[in-house]
């Protein structure tokens, strides 16, 4: 038989379903961070645990460095590169488009405050919430053309945005891992969260010696509502929005 007659009775013959393994069907993945998080679930208490490593990640790097790989719960922080909904936008531009956009904005407003000549290579990160006003965490590559021999390095600013109006309460080269070992953060204790009026609050308190605290924070939790709550703890100039 030669090859034409072969691949014509090949293609003549009917195709033959194969039967599916019902065990064998894994549903698909959500494409994104966003759209694989979870919602509210304060019941659970592997919500209060990741509720507690979010809270300690979100204060010691001041909201830039959230490693969203560990979390399957959404806690009011959204990575606008990953799934996220569009970013508020009078010209419909791209999350990515605004980013930049926002980042030109905080590196003209320092280069003119501090007399450098910072220019953007490119963008590595950026978290963002939006409550009664927009917040921006923002991490990018860029040159200081200032210096005799520029050389990229990592910054981190954020901006917050409302009505039209910009500030930018952080502007830095980003810490490394030892300079923020060396001057670590004092993460506050989260206020009691309250989330059924039949039910008494999740009360959260600093771990004790010979107790095991949540892994990745220094805190215990309890659903009893008793417990002492951490009060007289130093300030933090970062906002934070509690669940």
């Amino acid at each position: 038989m030669n090859d034409s007659v072969f691949m014509e009775e090949m293609c003549s013959r009917p195709v033959k379903t194969p039967k599916l393994d019902k065990k064998a069907i894994v549903e698909p993945k959500p494409s994104s961070t966003y759209a694989r998080l979870k919602g509210w679930e304060p019941e659970k208490d592997e919500y209060i645990r990741q509720y507690l490593l979010f809270h300690c990640q979100f204060y010691e790097t001041k909201g830039f460095g959230i490693e969203w790989e560990k979390f399957d719960y959404f806690f009011d922080l959204c990575d606008p590169y990953d799934g996220a909904p569009s970013l508020p936008s009078r010209t419909n531009k791209t999350n990515e488009e605004v980013i930049k956009e926002l980042t030109q904005l905080a590196i003209s407003n320092h280069n003119q405050e501090n007399g450098t000549n910072i220019v953007l290579v490119e963008h590595v990160s950026a978290n963002f919430r939006f409550t009664a006003y927009m917040a921006h965490w923002i991490t990018f590559l860029a040159l200081d053309m200032s210096c005799p021999r520029p050389v990229p390095k990592l910054y981190q600013a954020k901006v917050l945005r409302f009505c039209g109006v910009y500030q930018f309460p952080i502007f830095r080269v980003q810490p490394t891992h030892e300079e923020m070992m060396a001057a670590p953060v004092h993460v506050k204790t989260p206020f009691p969260m309250h989330y059924d009026l039949d039910k008494p609050p999740v009360v959260f308190r600093r771990a004790r010696r010979g107790e095991d605290p949540v892994p990745g924070t220094p805190f215990v939790f309890t659903r009893d509502g008793g417990g002492e709550y951490d009060s007289d703890i130093e300030s933090d100039d970062d906002e934070w929005i509690y669940e």
